[in-house]
């Protein structure tokens, strides 16, 4: 292992070293030149069958651990999906009920959920960024078509939602884009995603009670950026905060989630406002969605 990782110009040091000892001195008597052929190839065959089984040892024990991620992260049977928000909201809720001296167990559970996520979104994720330009028939993971502008096309696999973090035009006849104004910027559009995950960060750490979040992975990768959401129970017809159609519709509908928002906003020193074509009193940004 050691010789095979020796940079090119030691390896050339030491052949000639080798060569001019070899050359000054004298032949013992009685040896042949297929003594020393013979000598220098079964050095040759032990050096190589060594680093054969370095190598093969490097590659089983790499393998070993892949399929220790893996089976960990599809532990139901073959052909069905984790639910990873269904998991992350039942051992918040354990966690809640037990004595904090109790959650050793529960932390090390959510640290493992959270690394497999990780890893499932990352493995995906890198295979979309790979074929990002390659025809749709010849993708690997194909679009799914679940609306909205931002991230442009939409991939799900494995309860896995993907979204591109570029900039959408949305107002064609104005050539005004979502997060550049007048131009394209993929580079606001980055940043937009990164603040989306400190923001989802934020509400959790806000530690209010009965509000349920989905897992959140940013991937990037051959200098693209993509968002990985764990996906959750929800349509269009179970919102009751917020707006998901650009404002025209605002929803405040449920008066203790409503509360629950409030409190969300307090503890983070956010004030609240109207908003939308309803001019609805609400806390957070108008396109926030709660769903029950």
């Amino acid at each position: 292992y050691q010789r095979r990782v020796r940079g090119p110009l030691e390896m050339q040091k030491e052949e000639n070293a080798y060569t001019d000892a070899y050359a000054v001195e004298a032949e013992p008597e009685g040896s042949s030149d297929t003594s020393n052929d013979e000598s220098e190839e079964s050095e040759e065959n032990e050096e190589s069958n060594s680093q054969g089984s370095t190598n093969r040892d490097r590659e089983e024990n790499q393998e070993q651990k892949t399929k220790e991620v893996v089976g960990r992260v599809s532990t139901h049977p073959l052909g069905r999906a984790r639910d990873w928000s269904k998991e992350f909201q039942e051992i918040l809720d354990q966690i809640s009920l037990n004595d904090e001296s109790d959650n050793g167990p529960l932390y090390e559970k959510l640290s493992n959920l959270a690394s497999d996520f990780v890893y499932a979104a990352t493995t995906y994720g890198k295979i979309i960024i790979s074929e990002r330009y390659l025809p749709l028939e010849q993708k690997t993971i194909k679009t799914s078509s679940i609306g909205g502008i931002a991230g442009g096309d939409k991939f799900i696999v494995q309860n896995i939602l993907f979204k591109f973090a570029v900039d959408s035009l949305i107002a064609v006849n104005l050539g005004l884009w979502m997060y550049g104004g007048k131009q394209n910027s993929d580079r606001l559009a980055s940043k937009a995603a990164s603040h989306d995950l400190k923001g989802l960060i934020s509400f959790y750490n806000s530690k209010v009670e009965e509000l349920y979040y989905p897992l959140m992975a940013l991937i990037d990768y051959r200098g693209f950026r993509l968002i990985a959401l764990s996906i959750l129970p929800i349509n269009k017809t179970t919102i009751r905060y917020g707006s998901c159609d650009g404002g025209k519709i605002v929803h405040s509908d449920i008066p203790a989630l409503n509360e629950k928002m409030k409190r969300v906003g307090e503890n983070l020193n956010l004030k609240g406002h109207r908003s939308g074509y309803s001019n609805t009193f609400i806390y957070m940004p108008g396109d926030i969605e709660g769903h029950m």
